[in-house]
């Protein structure tokens, strides 16, 4: 009888030692998880998404100037001369500064 007092002792000491963990951690704001870490994980994987939407929009953005880099490379050397000669008439004092 004294084997199973021990046995039903230690379950109700670790129940109980599980509960008051996850409330100390409830009351100091630190997310809940199980004993196979599913709210780190949870939180890991909003991470990983909202990087990965970043990424995805510079990404979008390279891809953008590498069109631009593109059509300057293939593109003969008189339009690109003309298109500058364009753009320094447009200008009221002749220049190209910013």
């Amino acid at each position: 009888m004294a084997f199973w007092t021990f046995v039903l002792v230690a379950v109700a000491i670790s129940t109980l030692a599980t509960i008051v963990n996850n409330w100390i951690r409830a009351h100091h704001g630190y997310p809940l998880e199980d004993e196979h870490g599913v709210g780190r994980i949870r939180a890991e994987l909003a991470a990983l998404t909202a990087e990965n939407r970043d990424l995805k929009g510079r990404l979008s953005g390279m891809e953008e100037r590498l069109r631009v880099v593109e059509r300057i490379a293939t593109d003969p050397a008189g339009g690109i001369a003309s298109a500058i000669d364009m753009l320094r008439l447009a200008e009221p004092n002749g220049s190209l500064s910013k």
